[in-house]
Formats: C-alpha cells, structure tokens, sequence
C-alpha cells in the first residue's frame, strides 16, 4: 500500500494505492475531508473506495496519481456549489 496525505486549502486529502487481496495491480482510493479553521473538526466530503469500478493500475503511482486528480475533481466541484449558494 502507497499512502499520500496532504492540504489543499480547506480540504485533507487522503489518497492510497492498495493491492488487492485477489489478482494483480493497484486499486485507488480516496476520503476527502474539509477542515473548520475555527475547531480544527473535520466534515467528510468523499469516500471512494472503489474508484473507477475497481479498475487495476499496473503501479501504485499511477493508482496514486488516479486518486489524487479525482480528490481535486471532488474540491472543485465542492468549491463550485458553495459558491452558487451564496
């Protein structure tokens, strides 16, 4: 397993590369957290466990790097509907 924790703005971004129990390759997944500046608590915005219907990656950097673009598809578009309640 590959892990990648890291910031973007308000949001923690937990990204791993997994291989499965059965067969080859790498799984991604992904949680996706938005952080309250004020308490430090933290509001899941994502969880996908099986991202891509479970497709298999031949590197865990490629799984990794899957994740991490989908985390940044999920903050955008999270940004996107706060913005048009406002």
């Amino acid at each position: 397993m590959k892990i990648d924790a890291r910031s973007l703005g308000e949001y923690r971004i937990y990204a791993s590369a997994v291989e499965p129990a059965r067969g080859s390759g790498y799984t991604a997944r992904l949680v996706v957290h938005r952080v309250d500046p004020v308490d430090g608590g933290r509001n899941e915005a994502f969880r996908g466990d099986r991202l891509d219907n479970d497709h298999r990656w031949e590197s865990s950097d490629g799984a990794l790097r899957f994740a991490l673009d989908k985390a940044r598809e999920v903050i955008a578009a999270s940004r996107a509907q706060a913005a048009r309640t406002l």
